[in-house]
């Protein structure tokens, strides 16, 4: 009977994975028939309303979007390769910066490939900056710049637009917010095959090794990680693996840094929890990122019924995504000892 019920519940996951792709993947694509010539329409300071953001966008359309925003302005935003991909593909990140700042904030996305909200999220936090720091406005380049890798899992989020739009692993099958590492990496013993399956070990995948590199050659000019995923509208801190406090001072600090962004985001119009952790997740991203270097580590799961959501929350999530940050590079200042970055001596990026 369990047999049974198994194969009809993995009959009707491939028939809905099937429907989600038609109806999603294709109505994007129309969408993005109807929004044509967007491009051309960007105006400086105003980004946001841009009918790029009326569409879920393939990969192509985002780094056509933000390569064409760092020519426009090539003072403000610098592109990195941040790491690759399992089938060779480059994991580009942006960074907005504009000369004040001595420390970043590094925001990254679609770990989870299907979970198409985080990467418009990220997107739209990262013009809401560039259209703020436009418009002489309040920033979280105030305290420091920001860097944003949209697409983590690139080879996967490919596939969602081709062959799969439900996805979540990479396509070696690994659940790269389990591959991070931890002390109690792979606790739950899960195996290939798993949604969650954690890989053969620790940082095994191209993604996840290549941004650690890259975050410990940047470790002195990095203040803090956030890791936007979907749907369950919940401000995530520290630990995830256990059911540990974080030790003093950092746990106050990371109910008033949590708080904060809540708050923000509530005032974004969002109703988002604020937890240490929805079920225990072995070898997530926040979690390492507090460990390994003693920085606030934050996970913004964005609102949504489902994986698969209209194009009419995409700038409302984005809002929200944006409210979150504007808090959390406020709220890091103190978290991190209380003093905002030291102006640079240099014009050079810092990473």
């Amino acid at each position: 009977m369990k047999f049974t019920s198994a194969l009809v519940l993995s009959a009707a996951a491939a028939f809905a994975a099937a429907s989600s792709l038609e109806g999603d993947a294709d109505d994007n694509r129309l969408c993005h028939a109807q929004t044509a010539g967007y491009l051309d329409k960007l105006v400086a300071g105003s980004y946001v309303t841009n009918g790029f953001f009326d569409c879920f966008r393939t990969q192509e359309q985002i780094f056509e979007l933000l390569d064409t925003l760092q020519k426009k302005h090539p003072t403000l935003i610098t592109r990195h390769e941040v790491s690759k991909s399992v089938n060779g593909l480059v994991i580009p990140g942006y960074k907005v910066a504009n000369g004040k700042n001595a420390k970043a904030i590094y925001v990254q996305a679609t770990q989870h490939a299907r979970e198409w909200a985080s990467t418009s999220g990220s997107l739209y936090a990262l013009a809401a900056t560039l259209d703020d720091v436009i418009n002489k406005k309040p920033s979280p380049l105030d305290h420091y710049d920001v860097v944003v890798v949209p697409i983590v899992n690139i080879d996967s989020y490919i596939k969602t637009w081709t062959t799969n739009r439900l996805i979540r692993t990479n396509v070696n099958g690994v659940d790269l917010n389990r591959n991070w590492p931890s002390p109690y990496w792979n606790a739950d013993n899960q195996p290939p095959g798993s949604q969650t399956y954690p890989g053969k070990a620790i940082l095994s995948e191209p993604e996840t090794l290549g941004i650690h590199k890259w975050l410990q050659a940047n470790a002195a000019t990095i203040d803090g990680g956030i890791d936007v995923h979907s749907n369950a509208a919940s401000v995530l801190f520290p630990f995830g693996d256990s059911k540990v406090d974080p030790v003093e001072p950092y746990l106050a600090k990371y109910k008033v840094l949590g708080k904060a962004v809540q708050t923000a985001i509530a005032g974004a119009g969002g109703n988002y929890d604020l937890a240490q952790r929805l079920y225990l997740t072995y070898g997530n991203f926040r979690d390492y990122t507090f460990r390994n270097y003693t920085k606030p580590g934050l996970t913004i799961e964005v609102d949504g019924v489902d994986f698969v959501v209209p194009v009419s929350t995409i700038r409302q999530v984005g809002k929200e995504v944006y409210a979150g940050l504007k808090a959390y590079s406020t709220a890091a200042v103190d978290f991190n000892g209380g003093t905002t970055s030291p102006t640079p001596t240099t014009t050079k990026p810092a990473c």
